[in-house]
């Protein structure tokens, strides 16, 4: 490859234009691990030859290698959008979803830099960890997420807080624990306000998911009467009165 590099070097001494000179020479550096380098002679035969999907690709693949995430989709997308028939259509496309799934992933490893600076300044905010876990959700962080939703429930005992831990708990293998424990806290909470819905219609989902369907019905019912009357909640409590009917 480095004698490769030597002759195309000299084509395009005498032939600055020679785009494929230039893109043989970018495959070149390419294998050599010589990224940077690269991106510059294929940049330059992408220029040159803007429609050429060979082209496209590999420069690509170059921006891909150096964390360029939105040029690969770009450059892609249009490659796709203006070439009939695109013989690298479907490589095309899985380096756009490749290229999604590392520039999302980016955007979420630095939302967590910045939201860990926030509990830093402010320990004590609990949808700073609700947000936290979130994105640990997104990033498959499960159990890590399930500690900042405790944490917050913690700090301010809300269902909204309580509750998606519920699910992840059951995702990790541990339903029946879970969904038991946020019957405990419903009931808690039920007791200590009467008036709102949210610990009624929360113990409804953790009914429902245990087979209680009538009792479950009867805490949908409780919701609705307490103000609850979402769309959703009347389709529960009808998918609750089916299963018991």
């Amino acid at each position: 490859y480095q004698r490769a590099i030597e002759d195309y070097d000299e084509i395009i001494f005498l032939n600055p234009e020679d785009a494929e000179s230039l893109y043989f020479r970018g495959k070149a550096k390419m294998r050599l691990l010589m990224i940077k380098e690269a991106l510059v002679g294929l940049s330059k035969a992408v220029e040159l030859k803007k429609n050429n999907v060979d082209y496209i690709y590999h420069l690509s693949c170059v921006n891909y290698e150096l964390g360029h995430y939105q040029a690969v989709i770009d450059d892609c997308n249009r490659a796709n959008a203006e070439t009939p028939f695109n013989p690298r259509f479907e490589k095309m496309r899985e380096k756009i979803d490749q290229s999604r799934a590392a520039l999302n992933n980016k955007l979420c490893h630095d939302s967590l830099m910045i939201i860990d600076r926030s509990i830093n300044d402010e320990p004590t905010v609990a949808k700073h960890y609700y947000h936290r876990a979130c994105i640990k959700y997104f990033l498959d962080y499960k159990r890590s997420a399930v500690e900042d939703l405790d944490l917050a429930f913690s700090i301010q005992p809300i269902l909204g807080f309580y509750f998606p831990a519920v699910g992840l708990k059951c995702e990790l293998g541990q339903k029946n624990a879970a969904l038991k424990d946020c019957i405990n806290v419903c009931d808690m909470l039920s007791h200590a306000n009467p008036s709102r819905y949210e610990p009624f219609y929360f113990r409804a989902k953790c009914k429902y998911l245990l087979n209680k369907y009538s009792e479950a019905e009867q805490d949908y019912t409780r919701a609705i009467n307490l103000g609850h009357t979402t769309p959703e909640v009347y389709f529960l409590r009808a998918r609750a009165q089916f299963k018991f009917a």
